[in-house]
């Protein structure tokens, strides 16, 4: 097939999180590792970059425990190339590059890999059939690698540079590991970056012609797309009176979560703020990954297979009881 044209690295606007809401870590050494699962599991192979400094061996772990995550709840069977560095420049950043491919080629591929409930509901009511995307009106729509490649398109990463290791990679993170001294970073600093590789975000406010996948759940009101630029103050949450958009899969009746609407350092796809902060708010660094959690909706409508549900050890314990007493009742009629 035709490749759709790759796109020139671009970076997502810096994290401008509290430094006094993070703690703090040590830098470490590099080095190169695959985070190995199961033939069906979503996996990554991992580059801890020197450029800017050492990484710690617990910082490491951080990102090792965050990524295991998405290799035991997605099935994809594909490899995520991940580098991760030390940038003093930002709080953090992820860098990477993206597709272009048309809208329909992207929905017929989108629609032969769904399959959960979530996914059906998304394609009826926020990725109509069409030549054009429903929001910007453009016959292309923005595709990052590895988001490609989960839904089936032999999309490469690709050579990266600037800050990020030369190679190919998905995509690149620039963490301040410095800003958090001698403790380790948290699970939401990484997952937060490593969320947006994967494809989640808004084209907004570089393009208000070309949407990215994460744009077709944009929501005003019910019915009513939001895709546009919004003035804000920078390093600030979004006023009260700017124009709202939400997360929603189903045209904008169910409101999922809020999204940051308005030019203030954050992206147009992260969260607003929370109390207590989720993995993609805007200006907060807590929490982490859910099943249940909206990032994790969010992933499964663009694309990514979320493995069968693994029932509660109290299911299992009861399930097994149950098994037990049944075994134990055929047995006593036996001997009556």
């Amino acid at each position: 097939m035709t490749h759709p044209p790759l796109h020139s690295l671009v970076s997502s606007p810096e994290r401008q999180r509290a430094a006094r809401r993070w703690p703090a870590l040590l830098a470490g050494s590099a080095l190169a590792m695959g985070l190995a699962g199961s033939a069906h599991a979503l996996t990554f192979t991992v580059t801890f970059g020197t450029q800017g400094g050492v990484i710690s061996e617990a910082n490491k772990d951080v990102i090792t425990n965050a990524l295991s995550f998405y290799s035991s709840t997605f099935t994809d069977p594909i490899n995520v190339a991940l580098e991760f560095h030390n940038d003093t420049a930002v709080y953090g950043q992820s860098s990477f590059s993206y597709y272009a491919p048309s809208y329909s080629d992207f929905r017929d591929k989108l629609l032969v890999d769904a399959t959960s409930t979530n996914d059906a509901i998304a394609l009826t009511k926020s990725v109509q059939v069409g030549a054009l995307a429903p929001v910007g009106s453009s016959s292309t729509i923005g595709l990052k690698t590895a988001n490609a490649r989960a839904i089936g398109l032999n999309l490469a990463p690709a050579t990266t540079g600037g800050k990020c290791f030369t190679g190919m990679f998905d995509g690149c993170i620039g963490l301040n590991f410095d800003v958090f001294g001698s403790n380790a970073i948290t699970t939401a600093v990484a997952q937060h970056e490593i969320n947006e590789v994967l494809g989640l975000g808004s084209g907004l406010p570089k393009s208000t012609s070309l949407p990215w996948v994460g744009d077709l759940f944009r929501w005003q009101s019910v019915g009513v797309r939001s895709f546009s630029t919004n003035p804000g103050v920078p390093n600030t949450p979004c006023d009260a009176g700017t124009p709202a958009a939400y997360f929603s899969i189903d045209g904008g009746t169910t409101l999922l979560n809020q999204f940051n609407n308005c030019t203030n350092g954050g992206d147009y796809g992260d969260w607003i703020s929370h109390n207590p902060s989720q993995v993609q708010d805007a200006f907060g660094s807590g929490g982490a990954m859910t099943r249940g959690g909206t990032e994790t909706v969010a992933l499964d409508v663009i694309g990514y297979t979320l493995a069968a549900a693994v029932p509660e050890p109290d299911s299992w314990a009861l399930m097994l009881t149950g098994l037990g007493a049944t075994a134990w009742a055929a047995r006593r009629r036996q001997r009556g």
